[in-house]
């Protein structure tokens, strides 16, 4: 990120919503009528400076050589957690020379924040900054020697943890204290921090508003009833700060029909072989035939019939999901979703490549099914060795572009399998 001066004094004066003018060594913020702020061009200055050393690492963390900071989220409100972002937290290992601090970004991380979202076309300052009114602030804490740079700290709701050494460090260094921290905050005061995978986590909302309605006063009345298990599983997912719950609470509204889709599915593959033309229950032939269709579709135990998940989930697909409206949805959320599907497997489950746009339905939803399948079972088996596992923290980037995919099939499942009339 190329930084001067005077583009650093420009763009705070723009979040901050402040005039700013150069004098001499210093530049001076106006805030109302009879406040002002003088910042050093020196202090302007280290702090550009900071921002150039920084390089982006996965996710949203960036490092220096000796300093990494990385976005983090909370799970759930807690009287700790209240606290921890009322005062910050610091914490020393002097024998170590290593600082840890979770608290409001850094000056250089937040116009990192920014110039990202701004690149991607979201209105950034509304969605990390908020509504700020810095006059006000002053004036009701004058007895504070404000500095620019707090005024930029306490308008936003952003919350990082940020790790300085004295010592030089590797880029690939940064993980081990970093997780080590989060952990030890999470045992000692039952905080649950987690990194974001990614700045699109700052951005949902917005994004997803262009697929739905963006304002409360243009949503009408439901004229349609839902299945109750369906909605419960749709809103946690929509709740859910972790990807993987988030990922399969939606996959969850298609498993709810796997055994009616495949005992249906079964019934009809006898029906038809009962009513064929060539087909005599006089012949035995054709009953052991029959019967070793059956044998190969279910599979018995104690009293019920064991569903084949990949079978049942691409029967699920076939009877709710319409690939036209699949890939409208995706393309409006992210034009380089469908893109991604087609071309990129899910890299910690070997998730198949499937391409939405392609001409034989049957195919492209076999193979959907496979991808979603697939990237579930890395979910959930968590045994080391095994093939097709997911690694919490590490995968989340990987499994990121899955969750709208799950979410679009999902919500298509649950308008198809509603009735009309609400109440």
């Amino acid at each position: 990120m190329e930084l001067d001066v005077d583009s650093l004094a420009d763009a705070i004066a723009q979040i901050l919503r402040l005039k700013v003018t150069r004098s001499g060594e210093a530049y001076t913020y106006r805030i109302g009528d009879f406040h002002s702020i003088s910042t050093a061009t020196s202090e302007l200055a280290a702090v550009a400076a900071s921002v150039e050393a920084h390089r982006p690492l996965d996710g949203t963390a960036v490092a220096s050589d000796k300093s990494f900071e990385v976005l983090v989220q909370f799970s759930r409100p807690s009287g700790n957690l209240r606290r921890l972002l009322g005062e910050g937290l610091v914490l020393a290992d002097d024998q170590q020379g290593v600082r840890y601090e979770v608290g409001p970004p850094s000056v250089g991380y937040l116009l990192r924040v920014r110039d990202v979202l701004k690149e991607r076309g979201v209105p950034a300052d509304r969605i990390v900054f908020g509504p700020f009114d810095p006059k006000r602030l002053v004036e009701e804490r004058q007895e504070r020697d404000w500095t620019v740079f707090d005024l930029l700290r306490e308008a936003t709701s952003l919350l990082t943890l940020r790790i300085t050494s004295e010592r030089p460090r590797a880029a690939a260094s940064w993980t081990s204290p970093a997780q080590a921290v989060l952990f030890h905050l999470a045992y000692n005061l039952d905080v649950a921090l987690v990194p974001a995978r990614s700045f699109d986590d700052v951005v949902r909302p917005s994004v997803i508003s262009r697929v739905r309605r963006a304002r409360a006063g243009d949503v009408d009345v439901p004229r349609r009833a839902y299945v109750g298990d369906l909605v419960h599983h749709y809103q946690l997912g929509v709740s859910a700060d972790s990807p993987v719950l988030e990922f399969l609470s939606y996959y969850h509204v298609a498993e709810h029909f796997f055994e009616s889709a495949y005992q249906d599915d079964l019934i009809n593959q006898v029906q038809q072989s009962l009513t064929a033309p060539a087909f005599s229950y006089r012949r035995k032939k054709d009953l052991r035939e029959l019967i070793r269709k059956v044998g190969r579709a279910a599979r018995v135990e104690g009293d019920e019939i064991v569903v084949n998940e990949q079978v049942a989930l691409r029967l699920v697909l076939q009877r709710h999901v319409d690939l036209a409206v699949l890939v409208q949805d995706l393309t409006t959320y992210d034009r380089g979703l469908v893109e991604h599907y087609a071309t990129r497997t899910v890299r910690f489950a070997e998730g198949d490549k499937v391409d939405l746009r392609g001409r034989d339905s049957a195919l492209v939803l076999s193979a959907l099914s496979r991808r979603i399948l697939k990237t579930r079972n890395a979910l959930v088996h968590g045994r080391e060795g095994i093939k097709g596992r997911f690694t919490p923290f590490a995968d989340d980037e990987h499994l990121a572009p899955e969750v709208p995919l799950a979410r679009f099939v999902a919500e298509q499942i649950i308008v198809s399998t509603s009735t009309p009339g609400a109440g």
